[in-house]
């Protein structure tokens, strides 16, 4: 990300999100109200103009989504899925009694909002860089940002996150906690996402889980990026948030995180098209792989 400059890639998917239920086939994937209320987001914080939302609601929007598929198949129905995917597990960890979840580079994501009504007595944080941050703060309390929520605008590259929740009043070390890293650890290099998974098992309690996305790479370390891999690490590039790093495969992810003291979780659950796909539909596009998610415990391995 360039010095004092929102995340464009951020931006990117929250704008392709806000307008992924005018269709038919992908607004049943996603998460209930996820839609809108990005959409209510974006405009209340001026990220997204009201002529550009009018614009986007009608043809062009159709044109949009039919372009990107193009691009990058598999791309938006992949984004309707992680972002089911970590709704649906967040829920599930905060039913079993996670008492707080932080969000690390949260970007335009609503998942905090949209989780804080149902979950009042859990404590949401969310951590970003400061120009993303303040933008979305903008939004946030011009909708009435929840009274559980807590925005902290870092530069984790300049400050360990660590750091950040020693420093955080209401974060307590002790608790079982979630958090979600989502769109992120492709962005980092191997030495912060160890230093990552050092800071997130020490300032957690016992039973406390990761929720995250990342990259496969090929034999060159290449981030495959689905099927037009290409096109989007040149784009990356060009924006100034390039991919940085990613594994081979599942065994590999497994090694990686296995010598940090992290347990990577059952793999069926993190199969999208399998879990969240109803064979008896048909539709337009399938999962690309730009990003595979997962989630993971910490702990005696």
């Amino acid at each position: 990300m360039r010095e004092n400059t929102p995340s464009w890639t951020a931006l990117q998917v929250a704008s392709t999100l806000a307008f992924l239920d005018a269709d038919e086939h992908i607004a049943p994937l996603l998460p209930p109200g996820a839609a809108d209320v990005t959409k209510r987001l974006l405009l209340a914080s001026g990220a997204l103009t009201q002529k550009k939302s009018n614009i986007y609601s009608g043809p062009l929007g159709a044109l949009k989504i039919k372009v990107l598929e193009t691009l990058a198949p598999g791309h938006l129905v992949h984004i309707a899925l992680r972002k089911r995917f970590v709704d649906e597990e967040s829920r599930v960890g905060l039913a079993d009694n996670a008492e707080q979840l932080l969000v690390v580079g949260s970007g335009y994501d609503t998942l905090t909002l949209r989780l804080a009504a149902d979950f009042p007595n859990v404590r949401f944080v969310e951590v970003d860089h400061p120009a993303t941050e303040k933008v979305k703060r903008r939004g946030l309390e011009a909708l009435g940002s929840p009274p559980n929520l807590e925005l902290l605008p870092v530069d984790l590259s300049k400050v360990s996150l660590e750091q950040v929740l020693a420093d955080c009043k209401s974060w307590r070390p002790d608790a079982k906690s979630l958090i979600v890293a989502e769109g992120l650890l492709m962005y980092l290099r191997k030495n912060d996402i160890v230093s990552l998974l050092g800071a997130v098992r020490r300032m957690t309690g016992p039973g406390s889980r990761l929720l995250f996305t990342y990259v496969s790479t090929d034999d060159q370390g290449r981030a495959l990026m689905g099927g037009a891999p290409r096109f989007i690490r040149a784009l990356l590039s060009i924006t100034g948030e390039p991919a940085l790093w990613g594994v081979r495969d599942l065994e590999h992810l497994e090694s990686f995180f296995g010598q940090h003291q992290w347990r990577i979780g059952p793999a069926e659950r993190h199969d999208l098209e399998r879990r969240f796909l109803d064979d008896t539909k048909v539709y337009d596009w399938t999962p690309g792989t730009i990003e595979m998610v997962s989630s993971a415990e910490h702990g005696s391995i």
